[in-house]
């Protein structure tokens, strides 16, 4: 236990090292989510002639998501749409409701900006209610009462759920959890490229030499550093997972599949630890040991897709990046975001453990205490 506590006192008592531990994983996930993940506030401009209940309630249906602006009469809507007033803008005729409600053909008109598709979401957004709005009437059959239940069902179900089947609102949250998982990834590495230095400083200061003539054995003393570094990553997970869902609305999914990522991370990061430990059982001082671990790092996170989409790379260095520790940690973590099922990671826990323990073989078994 001497080990142990020494390792967490030197480590979390540097400044330097809580920018690892918690500011990389922490500030710098929720600022990347916040900027990649923001979705866009439409203007919509309303020139409504009808004067109903029903184009009243088009206007607060999309008030709590958009900005929805009243055209005055007479206005000229396409300079309105070039001028940046609103982006899209919907012209309801004296009489639309009556002819909706009725069962009559009944259409409000829709101007986008031409020669772009940027605003296709919104457009289409509004085609659907429309559309829905008509089929409403259609079934309604001229009763008023019959047609505005329909409406009240309408918004407070169907709609809702089209829109968020639109905008892929699962997809979303499986890509910002995806995105911090992968900055997390970084994190781990750089904090225990710092963590493990302490193995070279014992080294070079014959700390080594000391512990082990004090009775302490060449096992117990790599299997408290081991469980020191090993217990850092875990705090770093730990705070990360719970400090985000917070601060920057990610979802980590139910129980189960918290708990599968919970143990995903655990074993990378102890792929982690291992790395670092070997890097620095070797090498002569921190410098080269930072070079060599930057040199591994860098390379593994790039490649296995874990600051920005796999897709964006030639399919070579994709097949490449199949081969890596991170890979495997990220493809195991989606799996489980996709399918719910906590076996989904033990692939991936099974692999990571594995070489982490072929590692740490290493580590123990070379020994190069002599060479000072």
């Amino acid at each position: 236990m001497t080990i142990i506590l020494n390792n967490f006192k030197r480590l979390l008592g540097k400044r330097s090292s809580w920018v690892f531990l918690l500011l990389i994983p922490v500030l710098l996930n929720v600022f990347i989510v916040k900027v990649t993940t923001q979705q866009p506030k439409w203007s919509i401009g309303v020139l409504d002639q009808d004067q109903t209940q029903l184009t009243q309630q088009f206007m607060d249906n999309f008030a709590g998501d958009s900005k929805v602006v009243k055209i005055d009469a007479g206005s000229d809507i396409q300079q309105g749409i070039v001028g940046s007033n609103y982006d899209v803008a919907v012209v309801f005729d004296k009489g639309y409701t009556e002819k909706v409600i009725a069962g009559e053909p009944a259409r409000a008109q829709l101007y986008v900006q031409s020669g772009t598709n940027q605003t296709q979401s919104i457009k289409v957004r509004i085609d659907t209610y429309l559309s829905s709005v008509q089929s409403i009437g259609n079934a309604a059959a001229g009763d008023q009462k019959a047609f505005y239940s329909g409406m009240e069902a309408f918004v407070k179900n169907k709609f809702s759920s089209d829109y968020r089947n639109f905008s892929s609102a699962a997809a979303e949250d499986s890509s910002k959890t995806m995105t911090t998982l992968g900055y997390l990834a970084f994190s781990m590495l750089l904090m225990m490229t710092a963590g493990a230095s302490l193995l070279l400083q014992d080294r070079v200061r014959g700390i080594y030499d000391r512990v082990t003539l004090s009775g302490t054995s060449r096992l117990s003393y790599f299997g408290q550093y081991i469980a020191s570094l090993f217990a850092i990553t875990m705090i770093q997970l730990m705070a990360v997972m719970e400090m985000l869902p917070k601060m920057a609305g990610v979802s980590y999914g139910d129980h189960i599949q918290e708990t599968a990522i919970v143990g995903l991370s655990a074993a990378f990061g102890l792929f982690c630890v291992a790395k670092a430990m070997l890097v620095f059982r070797f090498v002569k001082n921190e410098l080269m040991g930072s070079a060599i671990n930057t040199l591994i790092d860098i390379p593994m996170v790039m490649l296995a897709g874990a600051l920005w989409p796999r897709e964006l790379m030639p399919e070579a260095l994709q097949r490449i990046g199949e081969f890596l520790p991170v890979y495997w940690y990220l493809d195991g973590a989606e799996a489980v975001m996709s399918t719910g099922a906590i076996g989904a990671a033990l692939p991936a826990i099974g692999f990571l453990v594995g070489i982490s323990a072929v590692l740490f073989g290493v580590t123990v078994a070379v020994r190069t205490e002599r060479h000072r």
